[in-house]
């Protein structure tokens, strides 16, 4: 093709620097509606916190505290807490039923908080010792560590030295390991016999060396009688108080000191004292 006449290259070049304006300049009229449009959403969301903060400020607390607990029980009562704030707290807003029930919702199910310690996953190992195993919960709980292969010893307190057979065959037939279950002979009413108790497991941690000591006793031991009160002499009264609280704080007292040996090194899990009445 023939070469253009310098005009026409001229004319060629004005326009496209005439079509770079006009874009130019609608780009930026489009960035100014924008900014605009998302200026006055903020302004409006910032207004509508500012007249509502004190009901979303009731909402954010019922969740947090709700994310403290994993009990469905405390996280009801939660539920039930955030609707008396709302009415009683001045300048809040009452919810709709419908709002209502999402915030319900929203509590009973949100994950508790992985920050907290309590609510760490804690792994199945060390040993346990565990009263009332004669019979009733404290067996039912040996015989359920026993089929637990991260727990290595579990002690099992038992009132009659009689039980000892008789728990291990249970053991036994419930498909646990009878080699690491070590009946104790124990009494939660007498201080000499639970000292003795102590001593016994203390004893047997220092020749097994287990890998990871004591790291929790479950209180299972409860006696209980039923009928009339007013028949009731005082000192059963006095015998089914020794068994079922001060026999507990007896047994927790006196293994604490092996518990806070075994959970005290690094990388151990956290120590358990369990009380079931």
């Amino acid at each position: 093709w023939p070469p253009l006449p310098s005009q026409s290259v001229n004319l060629h070049r004005c326009s496209r620097s005439r079509a770079r304006a006009r874009l130019e300049k609608l780009m930026d009229q489009r960035s100014s509606t924008v900014t605009s449009a998302l200026g006055g959403a903020a302004a409006i969301g910032l207004a509508w916190l500012d007249a509502h903060h004190l009901t979303l400020d009731v909402i954010a607390l019922s969740i947090l505290i709700a994310t403290l607990y994993k009990n469905w029980f405390w996280r009801a009562l939660c539920v039930a807490a955030s609707y008396k704030a709302l009415g009683a707290v001045p300048g809040a807003e009452v919810l709709p039923a419908w709002g209502f029930a999402v915030l319900a919702v929203v509590i009973m199910n949100i994950p508790p908080l992985r920050f907290y310690a309590c609510f760490r996953a804690q792994p199945e190992e060390g040993c346990v010792f565990v009263t009332g195993a004669d019979s009733g919960m404290g067996e039912a709980t040996v015989l359920l560590l026993s089929t637990k292969p991260g727990y290595e010893v579990v002690y099992a307190g038992c009132f009659l030295e009689s039980s000892f057979d008789v728990l291990k065959a249970k053991v036994k037939s419930a498909g646990g390991d009878e080699y690491k279950v070590v009946p104790v002979l124990l009494d939660v009413t007498s201080d000499e016999s639970v000292t003795d108790a102590a001593t016994t497991v203390e004893t047997d941690l220092a020749t097994r060396k287990p890998a990871v000591g004591l790291i929790g006793v479950i209180n299972c031991a409860g006696m209980g009688f039923s009928g009339p009160a007013e028949y009731f002499p005082i000192e059963m009264y006095k015998r089914q108080m020794d068994v079922n609280f001060f026999g507990y704080i007896r047994v927790v007292q006196a293994f604490m000191p092996l518990v806070k040996a075994a959970t005290s090194v690094p990388g151990v899990r956290r120590g358990r004292a369990v009380f079931i009445g």
